[in-house]
C-alpha cells in the first residue's frame, strides 16, 4: 500500500494524505477522518513515522486546563513546564472553558499530533473521559482530581481535610451557623469532597446541619448572589466559600447590602489566589501546592515511561489566617 493507493481510496490528493500522516497544514475534519480510517483499515504506516511511533520520539506532552483566567491554573501549568523543559520536552496546551465537549475534543487532537503523555488538569473525571483516554496508548496523569477508579495516575490536594479543618477553624472562632457556597458535585474534589469536609466538622462538633445554610452554584461570581441570598435568610455568622472567588464575591455581596466583614459575618475561601492578600479585608483562606502539583505531576508522567508510577500522589496545605474573621 503505497500514498497514492490511500488517496485514491479517499478520493483525495496525495498531499492532503502527506498533510494528516505529518500533522501539517489544514485538513477537514471529514476528510481527515476518512483518511484515517482508511489507514487504520489497510495497516498502511510510513517507515518514518512508524520509526517514530515506535520510539516515541515526538518529546510532545498534551496539558488539557479547565481555564487560562486562573492562578491556580497559571501555577500548576508552571510548574509543569518548568520540569519538562528540563527534560527536553514541548508541552502542547489545550483551553477547554470548562466544556466537557471540548476536554473530548482535545484528546482527540493530541492523539493525532501523537504526544508522548497527556497531563489533565481536570474538573472531572467521567467514562467518557476514561474510555477515550484508554484508547491513546499513551501515558496519562490527571491533576486535581482522583482517578484512580480508572487506573490512571493522579495528584490531588486534600481538599475534604483541609475544608474539614478550615470549618474547625471557624468553630474555635465561636461560629456555629457557618453558610457554605459550594459548586456541583460533579467536581468531586472541589464540589464534593470539600462540602463532606464543612458537614463532617460541624458533625463532630455536635452542630446540626441546616441545609438553609447550604447553597449549590458554579466558579463563576455572578453565581453567588443567589446563592448569598438564599443563606442570608438563616442569619449566620460566617460564610465559607469553596474558592478565593467566590469568597470575594460573597464579601462583595455583603457590603453592598450594607454588612461589614469581619465586623458583622465573617467570610473565608480556599486557594489563597494571588488577590487573598491584598484585598481588604485579607482573605483567610486555604493554601495550595498548586506549582508544586504540577512538578509532581510531570515528574510522574516522565516515570511512567519506565513503568515507575505511583497510582496516586496526595499534596499538603496550609490554613492562612487574615483578616476577613472574627471571634464571636
Amino acid at each position: 500500500m503505497t500514498i497514492k493507493e490511500i488517496a485514491k481510496l479517499a478520493e483525495v490528493s496525495t498531499s492532503t494524505v502527506s498533510r494528516v500522516l505529518n500533522n501539517s497544514g489544514y485538513v477537514k475534519q471529514e476528510v481527515r477522518e476518512r483518511i484515517e480510517k482508511i489507514i487504520e483499515e489497510t495497516g498502511y504506516m510510513p517507515s518514518d513515522v512508524a520509526k517514530g511511533l515506535k520510539d516515541r520520539k515526538t518529546n510532545l506532552i498534551g496539558v488539557i486546563i479547565p481555564r487560562l483566567n486562573s492562578r491556580t491554573t497559571s501555577l500548576v501549568v508552571e510548574g509543569i513546564t518548568r520540569f519538562l523543559d528540563k527534560k527536553g520536552y514541548t508541552t502542547l496546551l489545550a483551553n477547554t472553558g470548562i466544556r466537557l465537549e471540548k476536554e473530548l475534543e482535545f484528546i482527540k487532537v493530541f492523539k493525532q499530533k501523537r504526544v508522548n503523555g497527556i497531563l489533565f488538569v481536570a474538573t472531572r473525571v467521567s467514562k467518557e473521559h476514561a474510555e477515550l483516554l484508554e484508547k491513546l496508548d499513551v501515558p496519562i496523569v490527571f491533576i486535581g482530581q482522583d482517578a484512580g477508579e480508572y487506573g490512571f495516575p493522579s495528584v490531588v490536594h486534600k481538599d475534604y481535610n483541609a475544608a474539614k479543618d478550615m470549618t474547625k477553624y471557624l468553630i474555635k472562632k465561636g461560629h456555629r451557623k457557618i453558610g457554605f457556597i459550594g459548586v456541583e458535585e460533579s467536581d468531586v474534589a472541589v464540589g464534593l469532597e470539600r462540602k463532606r469536609g464543612y458537614i463532617d466538622a460541624q458533625f463532630e462538633n455536635n452542630i446540626e446541619i441546616d441545609q438553609g445554610l447550604i447553597a449549590t452554584g458554579n466558579f463563576e461570581v455572578s453565581s453567588v448572589e443567589p446563592s448569598m441570598e438564599k443563606i442570608m435568610q438563616k442569619k449566620p455568622s460566617a460564610i465559607f466559600a469553596v474558592t478565593d472567588s467566590l469568597a470575594i464575591g460573597a464579601i462583595n455581596y455583603l457590603i453592598k447590602n450594607g454588612y461589614q466583614v469581619p465586623e458583622d459575618i465573617s467570610v473565608v475561601g480556599m486557594g489563597d489566589s494571588g488577590i487573598a492578600e491584598i484585598y481588604n479585608p485579607g482573605l483567610t483562606t486555604v493554601k495550595y501546592e498548586y506549582l508544586e502539583s504540577g512538578e509532581e505531576a510531570a515528574k510522574l508522567l516522565i516515570e511512567s515511561f519506565e513503568n515507575k508510577v505511583a497510582l496516586r500522589k496526595m499534596m499538603g496545605y496550609k490554613l492562612i489566617e487574615r483578616d476577613s474573621v472574627r471571634s464571636v
